[in-house]
């Protein structure tokens, strides 16, 4: 019988913290937030993928650059984390959602620095 087992988180969020105030604490909370799922599922060691927020959302929303540098820092301050660069895809005409064939590429991207970062050598 299969057995469930989580693998690891993917992070794409941020958008939503593109602001003068929650941009500054987005850092300590991102961290929080790893450390409350690792407790909170009983898995110290869960890997944490971080997307960064796309670059057409980031040129309108000024902020967003904070939050990137944040999600950028993470594996420096957090063991088993890494970042996926969301650089070169493209929205779907909204300006803060990825199209169809960029959701496609940046799944490919979380899968690939997965396996890179956290598959057993």
């Amino acid at each position: 019988m299969y057995k469930r087992q989580l693998k690891g988180i993917l992070w794409q969020q941020g958008e939503s913290d593109c602001d003068s105030v929650r941009s500054v604490v987005y850092s300590s909370k991102l961290m929080a937030l790893v450390k409350s799922f690792r407790k909170d599922l009983k898995i110290k060691s869960l890997p944490f993928l971080a997307g960064t927020i796309a670059p057409f959302y980031e040129a309108r929303h000024p902020f967003a650059k904070q939050i990137n540098e944040a999600i950028e820092g993470l594996p420096a301050t957090l063991r088993r984390t890494a970042v996926v660069d969301s650089d070169g895809l493209m929205d779907k005409g909204d300006a803060t959602h990825f199209n169809s064939e960029s959701a496609r590429e940046l799944g490919v991207r979380y899968a690939t620095v997965f396996i890179s970062t956290f598959s057993k050598k």
